[in-house]
Order: C-alpha cells, then sequence, then structure tokens
C-alpha cells in the first residue's frame, strides 16, 4: 500500500487488461505448448486458457501469440487475486457463487456494457463461460479491493495527515465561455448586478448543469489540476476567474467548502471525502505494486514474464 495517492503511475491500471482480451491478432505462427505457469504458487491450468484465448486444446498446437495473450491476463488476475486475499483477507473472489452474487447486485447499465464485452469475445471465438468468468472476476476484485482501501485506517490516516486538501469538497456554480474576452463579459455583468444562473442559462457552454450549478458536493480533487487550485482558493460566495481550462474559461462562484474536522469524521464516511478519482488513483497504485513483487515463473517454452510489460515475452526464434 502506498503511503499518499499517487498522481504519476507507471504503468496503465491493470484493470484496463479487460480491453485487452478483446484486442489480440492471431498469429500465424503455431507451437505445441502448455502453460505451467505459477504465481505465487498457484498453477494456472491450461484448460481455461485455451477457453479464454478461444482455442481448440485438441488441436495439440495454439496460435502462440493469442495463447500468450490470454495466458498473460490469467497470470495478472491470479496475482491480484493472491495479493487480494493476503493484503485484505478478501478470499474467494473467483469463485462462483461470489461472482453471481456480485452480478446480482449489478445495477442494470453496468451488467449490460459488461454484457457487451462479454458478446464481443464471444463473437471473436472466445468460450462464453470463460469470458464472463475473467470478466466478473476483474470487476468484483476491483470493487472489493476499492472498498478495502477506502475502510483502511493506514490509508485514511495518510490522506488525512499527509494531503488533506484531497479531502476539500466545494459547491459551486459556473459560467463557461470560449474566450477570455466573453469571460471578462460575463464577470462584467455579474458586477452589474446580473443573476449568476440566468447568465449562465443564456451564454455557458456546459449546458449539462442548469443555472451553472455543478453536482454538490464534490471533491476539490475531482475537477483535475487546471480548476482544483481556484475551487479550493477562491473566495465564498464571491466571484472569481476567469480560470482556463482546456475546456475554455470558467467564472466561478464558490457556495460553500468543506473538510472532515477529524480522522474520526472522515473515518465515520470515507466516502463523503475520497473522490471517486483518488480511489482509483490508490486502486491502481496497488495493481502495480502487487505486479512489481508477484513471484511469477513461465516454462521457457512459452516466453519469459517481462514485468515492465506485465506481458509474457516469446522465446528467441529457433535457427
Amino acid at each position: 500500500m502506498s503511503s499518499t495517492p499517487q498522481l504519476a503511475l507507471r504503468r496503465l491500471a491493470v484493470i484496463a487488461s479487460v480491453l485487452a482480451l478483446f484486442a489480440v491478432g492471431c498469429s500465424a505462427a503455431t507451437a505445441s505448448i502448455t502453460s505451467a505457469p505459477v504465481v505465487d504458487g498457484t498453477a494456472i491450468e491450461d484448460e481455461g486458457v485455451y477457453a479464454l484465448a478461444g482455442l481448440d486444446a485438441e488441436e495439440g498446437t495454439v496460435p502462440s501469440n493469442e495463447f500468450r495473450d490470454a495466458l498473460s491476463l490469467l497470470i495478472i488476475q491470479e496475482a491480484l487475486l493472491h495479493a487480494a486475499a493476503t493484503d485484505f483477507g478478501l478470499d474467494d473472489l473467483s469463485s462462483q457463487q461470489a461472482i453471481d452474487a456480485f452480478v446480482q447486485s449489478l445495477p442494470p447499465e453496468q451488467q449490460q456494457n459488461i454484457q457487451v464485452s462479454i458478446d464481443a469475445g464471444v463473437a471473436d471465438g472466445r468460450d462464453r463461460a470463460a469470458t464472463e468468468h475473467y470478466l466478473y472476476t476483474q470487476q468484483l476484485l476491483a470493487k472489493e479491493v476499492s472498498d478495502a482501501i477506502l475502510s483502511d485506517p493506514q490509508f485514511l490516516d495518510s490522506v488525512y495527515n499527509n494531503n488533506p486538501e484531497l479531502l476539500v469538497t466545494v459547491c459551486a456554480s459556473h459560467i463557461l465561455v470560449a474566450t477570455e474576452d466573453e469571460a471578462a463579459d460575463v464577470m462584467a455583468r455579474l458586477e452589474a448586478g446580473e443573476d449568476f444562473a440566468t447568465i449562465a442559462n443564456e451564454v455557458s457552454l456546459d449546458q449539462q448543469s442548469p443555472g451553472g450549478v455543478l453536482p454538490c458536493p464534490v471533491s476539490v480533487y475531482s475537477f483535475g489540476q487546471e480548476l482544483a487550485p481556484a475551487m479550493q482558493g477562491a473566495p465564498i460566495g464571491e466571484i472569481s476567474g476567469p480560470v482556463p481550462s482546456q475546456f475554455g474559461f470558467h467564472v466561478l462562484l464558490i457556495d460553500s467548502r468543506d473538510q472532515p474536522e477529524s480522522l474520526e469524521e472522515l473515518a465515520a464516511d470515507p466516502s463523503r471525502w475520497v473522490s471517486a478519482a483518488i480511489l482509483d488513483t490508490e486502486l491502481t497504485t496497488w495493481y502495480n505494486g502487487v505486479l512489481s513483487q508477484a513471484d511469477i515463473t513461465v516454462r521457457s517454452q512459452i516466453g519469459t514474464w517481462n514485468p515492465e510489460a506485465d506481458a509474457i515475452t516469446p522465446p528467441p526464434s529457433s535457427p
């Protein structure tokens, strides 16, 4: 576990490996291979690799790159499952009982999104049951580890004492325009006494926020590096700006700003103060740390495990 949320990550989040499952291509080269990899003492059986790769185990030869891609995904997942049990006591996350209960708890929209990925894998020739098991396990793993991090006293203590600014929430409104001159015009109208919400409805490019009102309360950290400093420091109840961002120029009105007054208050309701962005960053940091330390052995006939790429490097070609 890292002591603070990390903003610079050495790798992409491992959960993104779900996408790789449906992006691998077949190789013309074939080889008769068996996996027999060992991840932190646990062996991965060939049958699961063949099923996830959409290959026929009876043929005796397989497209090597396709086999390695599927095996790499299962190696990563096994390393994460092992670490989840060791670090957080989260056992049996890949059991069918746990997966069935998780699927039942998902909102329809999330179920539909996962089903789209499953259908794409099946259309690409992969075994449906293996694909479902892999994808649902990944989602369940991410949820359970995120929940464990959110309730971890060490994490909460670290954020509260070392990065308290990440826990600040605001209720705010904004008017977004394309140019600095337009923002100056907006500020002049506001200073002349015109209503903020009326101007926002008239000129703001953000049509998803009627009257300019943003979701409330929301973590300052959620606004990104461009807007967060202004959300953190702008006077409450006063017009401020314009603040440039990739979207244009923002005229801001901070209605309120809040943060936990004690570690006990944070621990009592951490989801109120810890934004999804902070939690995702910490989860990714955990993923990367797990894979950096995992003990992974792959048979030389298949290749070697490359911890920098989180994938199997094929063996040298025969002369």
